[in-house]
């Protein structure tokens, strides 16, 4: 309930705050702020594949799967309203195109990593299967190109 009302707070706070010029830090801060909370779960994530790190905690790895999950909602979230005003222009620049389906895979990606973060601190790396280790894998690339991809392809906005 706390977060909801945190979520709807931030979110009402961010639209009287429509306007590009105010948005923007808004954006690039949670943006970074995000991709930080994701290198620390992936560096954790990648102890654990080496071996380091037999088993991950579930509750640290559910917390920054949630604090990663709110940083995408509002990077998300700013990122509409800035696009709004200028949606006739941007809906036909390749860069935005882009730049959306690399945030499209990362939303999607973050459904699949919640099903399957419980694995790491129910077994080590080196007990599972190639089949059960393939998902998680391919998870981490995605993840990474999406949000590389991202960034480049804002770098390209004509904005």
């Amino acid at each position: 309930m706390k977060r909801t009302l945190l979520t709807l707070l931030v979110v009402a706070g961010l639209v009287l705050l429509s306007r590009y010029t105010y948005l923007l830090p808004f954006h690039i801060a949670a943006v970074f702020a995000t991709v930080f909370m994701v290198v620390v779960a992936d560096v954790h994530a990648g102890l654990w594949v080496i071996g380091k790190i037999k088993l991950l905690p579930k509750w640290r790895m559910e917390k920054l799967h949630q604090i990663v999950s709110l940083g995408l909602l509002a990077i998300v979230v700013t990122g509409v309203l800035m696009f709004w005003p200028v949606q006739g222009f941007l809906l036909y620049e390749s860069s935005f195109q882009v730049k959306v389906l690399f945030v499209l895979a990362l939303i999607v990606n973050s459904l699949v990593i919640a099903r399957h973060m419980g694995v790491a601190s129910a077994r080590e790396f080196a007990e599972l299967s190639l089949r059960e280790r393939w998902p998680l894998l391919f998870s981490g690339a995605v993840s990474t190109l999406s949000w590389v991809g991202a960034f480049i392809a804002a770098q390209f906005l004509p904005l």
